[in-house]
């Protein structure tokens, strides 16, 4: 999968701590990483669209520069 996505992916620590916006779309998910500040410092923007997310989630915080964020269409039951 990786291979084929156009342009590649830079994985790479340092990569990700440059990642200002972050779209994640109908991907199964039902949380984010707690640690997800840590490698995303920089993250202002972050969509996580028709998901299976419950509750809003606590790493979010975590996140010093995030000013936007939806979960639209998650079947929210708590906002912490």
């Amino acid at each position: 999968l990786i291979g084929k996505i156009q342009p590649p992916i830079d994985f790479r620590p340092q990569a990700l701590q440059a990642l200002t916006k972050l779209n994640l779309p109908e991907c199964g998910i039902s949380s984010l990483p707690d640690n997800l500040g840590a490698y995303l410092p920089n993250l202002s923007i972050l969509f996580c669209p028709k998901n299976s997310f419950e509750e809003l989630p606590a790493a979010i915080g975590a996140c010093p520069n995030l000013q936007m964020v939806s979960f639209k269409s998650n079947g929210m039951k708590r906002i912490h």
